[in-house]
């Protein structure tokens, strides 16, 4: 099972990352803003039984570093058969409107923009679900959340079609933000 996540070196991106290791997961992709962080991540996934975890540099914040990543996991050969993309990674500006160099306000273009376009152009890589859509099913009780159950089930959207077959919306919390 190969799944990609934003936002895994910290709060609710790094416990699904821990889980899904701990439950077998064989190829985690957990995207960083700076490879020493990713190191120190890479380690923990792996130590947690994970038996490839990839962190790769990416820079949300930037659209032409979006589109570079895209283009590095094309050309590493990035397994064709993505079973899941968690866009988790999120920025808010607390102290008024801070741009990106791309000329977008931060918050939008890192929470939005960016994980369209990673959505965009990895679609061809998810494996569809034998329905026709993505699907994920995920249970944990991750200790730092407190012991509070993290429930996720059944979150699915379909494979767009070229006849222009609409997406299903799922939930409102952050946590459901799933694109499988």
């Amino acid at each position: 099972m190969t799944i990609l996540i934003t936002g895994a070196s910290g709060g609710l991106g790094r416990e699904v990352a821990r889980g899904l290791a701990r439950a077998g997961s064989a190829h985690l992709i957990l995207p960083v803003r700076d490879a020493h962080s990713g190191d120190a991540l890479r380690s923990e996934i792996e130590s947690l039984g994970c038996e490839k975890v990839s962190t790769p540099v990416l820079e949300l914040a930037s659209l032409s570093n979006v589109m570079t990543f895209i283009e590095d996991f094309r050309a590493r050969g990035q397994p064709a058969g993505l079973q899941g993309l968690l866009f988790n990674a999120g920025r808010q500006s607390a102290h008024g409107l801070t741009f990106t160099a791309d000329g977008f306000e931060s918050t939008f273009a890192v929470n939005h923009l960016a994980h369209h376009a990673l959505f965009r152009g990895l679609q061809d890589r998810l494996t569809p679900h034998r329905d026709g859509g993505l699907d994920f099913q995920w249970n944990a009780r991750p200790q730092s959340a407190g012991g509070k159950s993290i429930r996720i089930s059944r979150c699915a959207i379909p494979v767009q079609y070229p006849d222009g077959a609409t997406l299903r919306r799922f939930g409102k919390r952050r946590q459901e933000i799933f694109r499988f």
